[in-house]
């Protein structure tokens, strides 16, 4: 169990799972761990597990979690390219409605899928026999789905680190170490839950021994980490502090407070776009109403802006991309004197939130989004 520690654009959610892919590890560990189990008197595997068909996906994967399914589509589609392979063979994404994994006779490598999509995969497989590795990435981002999620993975980790190399460490004092330790964690009182507890990860080692399943090795990353209770969580973590970025990042700040955060954002937005190079600009909001107010007021103001002569103006002012519509204030995209205006907020369709993440078109000089946190 390890906790890494890095900067905003370190490249941490695309280039790990890239790393540990390529080295191999995983297959030398669950190759390990079926000659193991094979050289060991195990129980039988369940009834429900196709030896011909599922011994080869055991543990082999590695799965990103990620809180939004914008973050889990692009990030997939981003390492795709830098594997140079095609989405869905050994990258795929798992968000709902939308499966990409083990297409075209593939058995995907790398999985990017929301939180709550690996939740429900944990229901049916609690073990969590597919993968190998599990990151959690964006760990600081904490919801319902994610907190449930922790003690998901945290429970397939105990049980598949005994007995899953080398024969097992079947004693009893190892077993009560780790059922209290579950049971500290989720807050169980009382001898009953403890016996449940304790009956449901011996059937659970029993299942992982039988499979020859090795050890889940589980990631957590973030940017901002509470490591200190992350550390309490996963007893024995070590934790990796990563410092640097891909690109260089100057901060600026305000000498004063503003009292009207979107007259503010707006000016800085024009400013950006009227005294600076090329370059596309991200505006970050709070909420789906402030992003049409402000892409509202963006575009009368770029309407009102004299054209750039030594830029390509030639199409019109205003300009509606093909096969997007004519209204911001629906959530679409525009080309304005130049400018591509984008929305991104969690109500727009999946079809709509990847306008913000495709090139900009012929004539277009300057990219401007406005987001909510999921970007």
């Amino acid at each position: 169990m390890n906790s890494f520690i890095k900067q905003q654009g370190s490249g941490k959610s695309t280039q790990i799972p890239a790393y540990i892919s390529e080295s191999g590890i995983l297959k030398a560990s669950a190759k390990a761990a079926a000659k193991s189990s094979t050289s060991t008197p195990s129980p039988p595997p369940p009834p429900s597990f196709n030896n011909n068909n599922q011994t080869k996906k055991i543990a082999r994967s590695i799965c990103v979690t990620q809180p939004r399914r914008v973050a889990a589509i692009t990030l997939a589609t981003r390492v795709s390219t830098e594997l140079n392979c095609t989405p869905g063979t050994i990258v795929g994404h798992r968000v709902r409605f939308d499966d990409t994994t083990d297409t075209r006779g593939f058995h995907t490598s790398i999985i990017y899928a929301t939180d709550g999509m690996l939740l429900r995969e944990a229901m049916v497989d609690p073990l969590l026999r597919r993968y190998g590795l599990v990151i959690l990435d964006e760990a600081h981002e904490r919801s319902l789905q994610t907190d449930v999620l922790f003690g998901v993975v945290k429970r397939a980790m105990f049980a598949r680190r005994r007995k899953s190399v080398g024969g097992g460490d079947s004693n009893n004092n190892n077993d009560e170490e780790d059922v209290l330790m579950m049971g500290n964690v989720n807050g169980l009182n009382g001898e009953g839950s403890h016996d449940k507890d304790r009956d449901i990860m011996n059937k659970m080692r029993e299942e992982a021994f039988a499979l020859g399943i090795p050890v889940l090795k589980v990631c957590v990353m973030s940017a901002t980490l509470d490591v200190e209770t992350f550390q309490r969580f996963f007893p024995g973590a070590a934790t990796i502090n990563i410092p640097g970025r891909q690109y260089p990042v100057q901060e600026v700040y305000t000498k004063d407070a503003q009292d009207d955060y979107i007259d503010s954002a707006l000016k800085t937005a024009l400013q950006i776009h009227k005294y600076t190079d090329d370059g596309d600009v991200l505006v970050f909001l709070p909420g789906q109403d402030e992003i049409e107010d402000v892409a509202s007021l963006l575009k009368k103001h770029l309407e009102e802006m004299e054209p750039d002569d030594s830029r390509d103006t030639s199409n019109d002012i205003v300009q509606d991309i093909k096969g997007i519509g004519t209204s911001i204030s629906s959530g679409n995209t525009m080309i304005v004197n130049g400018v591509l205006i984008c929305v991104l907020y969690a109500a727009l369709p999946p079809e709509a939130q990847m306008n913000a993440f495709r090139p900009k078109p012929e004539g277009c000089v300057r990219k401007i989004i406005l987001s909510t946190n999921i970007a």
